[in-house]
């Protein structure tokens, strides 16, 4: 679930590309205890969707152009068709 939150987070420019969040910070945000926001985050590095910070946290990783329209065609191919029904 707080994958999810973090993702949509992340997607929807709550979490800024280049800033540096603390998993204690992301978890009082969130409402969860760090521990799973952690195992999240480590999910999205895997992902190449942040960044590990040594001793700080995670950097949101910044987009090119092309990763941005990338993002808005699967975006909109996924949403649009939900809005329709």
């Amino acid at each position: 679930q707080i994958l999810d939150a973090l993702r949509t987070a992340l997607v929807g420019g709550d979490l800024l590309p280049g800033e540096v969040y603390s998993a204690p910070a992301l978890a009082a945000r969130f409402g969860v205890s760090p521990t799973p926001v952690r195992e999240a985050m480590q999910q999205l590095a895997a992902e190449g969707a942040v960044e590990v910070v040594p001793n700080r946290g995670f950097r949101v990783a910044r987009r090119s152009e092309r990763d941005l329209a990338e993002l808005a065609e699967v975006r909109a191919l996924l949403e649009v068709p939900v809005l329709l029904r």
